[in-house]
């Protein structure tokens, strides 16, 4: 968590010792849900919807964009003519020190 998750809850009422406001609200608690609805947004494929969960499929981030993806969805996204393309902007933006780049967008007969 960073400190901006953290700041959002806080509007300085914090009580430090205990991670509770003043009021009663718990911060932490407050936390915990948000990290895992970020969690459960990952467990299945964002192109074909396969889970994660069992471990038998890998993910992997797109390089079209931030789609969180199979390795079979991988296995296409290669294969098309524009990857090379979405590889050398992703790489160039990391050389210019642009390590969140969203990539280039992902094509529509993807």
């Amino acid at each position: 968590m960073g400190n901006a998750d953290y700041r959002k809850h806080n509007d300085g009422s914090l009580n430090s010792s205990t991670y509770h406001k003043k009021d009663g609200t718990k911060v932490r608690a407050i936390l915990k849900r948000e990290t895992e609805k970020e969690v459960e947004m990952e467990t299945n494929c964002a192109r074909c919807n396969v889970s994660f969960i069992d471990g038998k499929v890998s993910s992997i981030m797109s390089r079209f964009n931030l789609d969180i993806i199979c390795s079979h969805c991988e296995s296409k996204e290669k294969l098309h003519p524009a990857y090379h393309e979405a590889q050398l902007a992703e790489l160039k933006a990391v050389q210019n020190g642009d390590y969140n780049f969203p990539g280039i967008g992902k094509p529509a007969d993807l």
